[in-house]
């Protein structure tokens, strides 16, 4: 009898477990997870972060600052906002630190003259905010840290085309060798209904895009001009050249910009009258 209840219970067992496994191989399954290749993965993930810096906000205090009611302003209120400079240069520029990020001011020892910012991913401003109200917002730039010299001057054009001084090429020395690492710059100014508004942008030779497109640039106009041309800086002082650097630097990203009045670089010697 026991024997006989042992084998019963046996095979009630046996039905249950085979009754289980039935049904744990009719359950539907998940679908697979679609898998990503690890590279492609990553290259998705910096093009993510790229754009999340690109679409970084500007700081709330360049903002305020960098408008076109800044210029003419008093020194005063642009404090309340930039607290006082950290230098007073010798040629009386000022240097302040707001939100993190280098901005050089000329006055005239009352007011604003012009606002300079170094730029970068976190230090940037919208040029357009500079033509608010004035009837001309269509003649803006792209946020500052996104603009090249190609895009600057092409916003601006050539002097023929606009019948004013256009966009300048402008450099302290061409091969200055290890004696110096020159900015390179472009400086292009407004016509009348702008107020006659200048604009400086500028990047220095330490960086290898600069330094090749400079390097061509002089080794040209050495090859057609002469050491001498290039070694007294005479593309300072004529257009010869302008259209030519434009070309040559048009991928190069701007590593300032500065807006405002009486903004020539004071590194670059003054032409003969």
């Amino acid at each position: 009898m026991l024997r006989e209840l042992a084998v019963a219970g046996a095979a009630f067992v046996a039905g249950i477990a085979i009754t289980l496994l039935y049904i744990e191989v009719e359950r539907p399954q998940p679908a697979p997870q679609a898998t990503q290749p690890l590279g492609e993965h990553n290259h998705l993930a910096q093009e993510t972060r790229a754009k999340v810096m690109q679409d970084k906000p500007i700081k709330k205090n360049l903002a305020r600052i960098f408008q076109y009611k800044m210029l003419g302003a008093q020194l005063a209120y642009l404090e309340s906002i930039a607290g006082p400079a950290v230098h007073v240069n010798t040629d009386g520029t000022r240097d302040y630190e707001v939100d993190g990020c280098e901005v050089l001011v000329r006055s005239d020892g009352v007011s604003v003259v012009a606002l300079r910012l170094f730029l970068n991913k976190e230090c940037t401003f919208d040029p357009g905010r500079f033509y608010e109200n004035r009837g001309n917002s269509s003649l803006s730039l792209p946020t500052a840290n996104s603009t090249t010299f190609g895009i600057f001057a092409s916003r601006f054009g050539s002097p023929a085309q606009r019948g004013y001084p256009g966009i300048k090429f402008l450099t302290p020395c061409g091969l200055c060798g290890n004696s110096q690492i020159p900015w390179v710059y472009l400086y292009a100014q407004e016509g009348h209904a702008e107020n006659w508004l200048e604009w400086l942008v500028g990047a220095d030779s330490n960086s290898q895009p600069t330094l090749n497109a400079t390097d061509r640039l002089m080794k040209t106009m050495i090859a057609r001009e002469g050491r001498a041309y290039e070694f007294d800086t005479k593309f300072n002082c004529d257009m010869k050249y302008d259209k030519l650097a434009v070309e040559v630097l048009k991928n190069v990203k701007v590593a300032f910009m500065e807006i405002g009045h009486n903004i020539k670089p004071t590194d670059v010697m003054d032409c003969p009258n």
